[in-house]
């Protein structure tokens, strides 16, 4: 079974506090110029990065075991398959009912086959039956947190039940699962904004690249630098962070550090430059250090763009924490 593994350590590692000291950008610059490898600035054009094809699908769970939990990808019974695949035939002929049963007669034939119970929740939602609806919606939540396309499908069902709070809640939890998802985002901005909450879909882009090279004459090994506009020390903290020989050990390999320090180099350009202090990325990170959210922001902002299977591995109480990050503090800054 194809799985992917992490100890539940470092699934709420951005929870905890570190007692390692953040380095200055006067310290980075100290440790470039001390090193045995050479950092030099390169001329290449570099872009910024496009999130948008970086998305995911509901075609995982999780499962905890002791200290670790494992996430892995759906691989249903033939017979589950089967019954899937009718039950799916059924659904897109509008007949749901009879999609229903199938449904059932997968689950049946795999109980672990968890996203069956959303699409089970649909065939009620098709036919305006919202509270049965939900209620396949909230057990496919409960058998598998991760489902972002649950949380989704109960927020829509929620929204047609009266509630609307509940459903703010549940598209800001889906969209955490599901960072880049342009559907998702479009249907997160409409519950904002039936709520009068503001959600405008920015990203901390640095623009900059990082890149390992060999200096033959010097037999020496080099590290390529380049950045556009006002992104040079966040760069600089990501080279040494990346290529420093025993940098990120000595600071314990804790990535969320390596981010906070990142940031830290880039509000030292922001008091510099104008136009990065004015940017929303900047105002939002303000405001997310002074209202103690700043770990939530380095999660959301800066890893889960790249790396948004990252989410999967946090447990409820830490998305959580991410989702009030998004409605008590992103959401109150507009750009």
């Amino acid at each position: 079974m194809r799985s992917l593994i992490i100890t539940s350590i470092l699934c709420v590692a951005f929870l905890s506090v570190s007692a390692q000291k953040i380095h200055s950008v006067k310290e980075i610059l100290q440790i470039m110029d001390s090193s045995e490898y050479t950092y030099l600035i390169d001329n290449k054009e570099v872009m910024p990065i496009d999130y948008s094809q970086i998305v995911l699908t509901n075609d995982f769970y999780k499962k905890l075991d002791g200290n670790s939990q494992t996430i892995s990808q759906y691989e249903p019974n033939d017979s589950a398959v089967f019954y899937m695949e009718i039950a799916e035939s059924f659904y897109n002929q509008s007949d749901m009912d009879q999609a229903r049963e199938y449904y059932f007669k997968t689950l049946k034939a795999d109980s672990t086959y968890y996203k069956a119970l959303v699409y089970l929740g649909d065939t009620y939602y098709h036919q305006r039956r919202f509270s049965e609806a939900l209620t396949y919606y909230q057990k496919a939540i409960e058998s598998n947190y991760i489902d972002y396309f649950a949380h989704w499908a109960c927020a829509n069902a929620y929204l047609y039940l009266g509630y609307p709070d509940m459903a703010l809640k549940e598209i800001t939890i889906a969209k955490i699962l599901n960072r880049n998802n342009p559907r998702l985002t479009t249907r997160l901005m409409d519950i904002y904004k039936m709520n009068k909450k503001n959600y405008t879909d920015w990203y901390f882009s640095p623009i900059y690249s990082v890149e390992e090279d060999y200096d033959k004459e010097g037999d020496r090994l080099v590290v390529k630098i380049a950045f556009k506009d006002y992104w040079m020390s966040y760069a600089l903290a990501k080279a040494v962070w990346k290529y420093e020989p025993g940098y990120a050990a000595a600071m314990g390999n804790d990535f969320i550090l390596g981010e906070k320090e990142a940031l830290n180099a880039y509000l030292h350009a922001a008091d510099i430059y104008k136009s990065a202090k004015k940017a929303i990325a900047t105002k939002v990170l303000y405001s997310a250090i002074e209202k103690h959210h700043i770990d939530a922001y380095v999660f959301y902002e800066t890893v889960l763009p790249s790396n948004p299977q990252m989410a999967m591995y946090l447990d409820k109480e830490g998305i959580e924490t991410i989702a009030s990050y998004i409605l008590d503090v992103r959401s109150q800054i507009k750009k």
